[in-house]
């Protein structure tokens, strides 16, 4: 007996290769078939449904990817939520472009500029600085890296107490 491949119906109506040996009676055949075909499918929970290993794979791999996906989006949604969040850069961005912008005037630039006016003019919107809710924020316009001690932004807190943060990086606290 010599077996050969050819193609089965499954129960689903899609054909599927089976090895089928040379014997004269049917009965044989298609019970080598069904035992084929058994094992390459398999009974999904017990429904009738029957789910290849190739769908099944595909099945689970598209789940994890939505999974992937959606941890993702909540992830990075997060980032931007944060409510200590400042961006700095933003911050200075707005300052100095508040700053050109007089000059460009011809109006006089002054030393300091708050937060709230930063805000109120476009340059910066409130959930760029969440991190100074509450607190009464002014931002240098002549700070510059040649005075490290100059005072770049200060933030008085609500207790009085302030945060300033000076032209070299440093963070420090001043008590009323």
């Amino acid at each position: 007996m010599c077996p050969t491949r050819s193609l089965q119906p499954t129960p689903d109506g899609a054909l599927s290769s089976a090895f089928a040996g040379h014997i004269i009676g049917p009965a044989s055949v298609s019970r080598n078939v069904r035992q084929n075909t058994a094992s390459a499918l398999h009974k999904f929970q017990g429904r009738g449904v029957y789910v290849s290993d190739m769908k099944r794979t595909l099945i689970v791999m598209a789940v994890l990817t939505l999974m992937v996906v959606a941890g993702s989006a909540v992830y990075f949604a997060s980032l931007s939520r944060h409510p200590g969040h400042v961006n700095a850069a933003k911050l200075l961005t707005a300052a100095k472009t508040y700053a050109d912008g007089l000059k460009g005037q011809g109006l006089p630039v002054p030393t300091l500029v708050s937060m709230k006016e930063l805000i109120s003019r476009g340059l910066l919107t409130e959930g760029d600085v969440r991190g100074f809710a509450g607190m009464e924020v002014t931002v240098s316009l002549t700070a510059d890296g040649s005075r490290p001690q100059e005072v770049l932004v200060r933030a008085r807190l609500p207790d009085g107490n302030e945060i300033v943060a000076l032209a070299d990086g440093s963070v420090q606290q001043v008590r009323k």
